[in-house]
């Protein structure tokens, strides 16, 4: 099966210290807007498996937070969903919309 990509499975280690540099970023740059969303941009990239084009893509009107909700336009292959969110991912997603989005 040459040619074939297998993706890297992180460890728990890995995971984990790659977390704390996202933090150590924040902290060593306190008036960096961007640098700020790095923590919520990884948590919708590890915990709900998107792809960086779509958690970039994602506006306040794909996010229900009734229903606990983010919907995916145009995915891989041009594909739409809906994916549930963690009560923790919903609790940190809403944190971050108050913060940075709240209007």
């Amino acid at each position: 099966m040459s040619g074939h990509y297998i993706p890297h499975i992180y460890s728990l280690v890995e995971i984990k210290n790659f977390k704390e540099a996202l933090l150590k970023a924040v902290e060593l740059m306190p008036n960096n807007q961007v640098a700020k969303m790095f923590p919520m941009l990884f948590i919708l990239l590890y915990g709900c498996g998107l792809r960086i084009g779509e958690a970039l893509s994602i506006t306040k009107a794909d996010i229900d937070i009734e229903a606990k909700t983010i919907r995916i336009i145009n995915g891989k292959g041009g594909i739409s969903r809906i994916l549930p969110l963690s009560n923790d991912t919903m609790e940190k997603l809403s944190g971050f919309i108050k913060t940075f989005h709240p209007n």
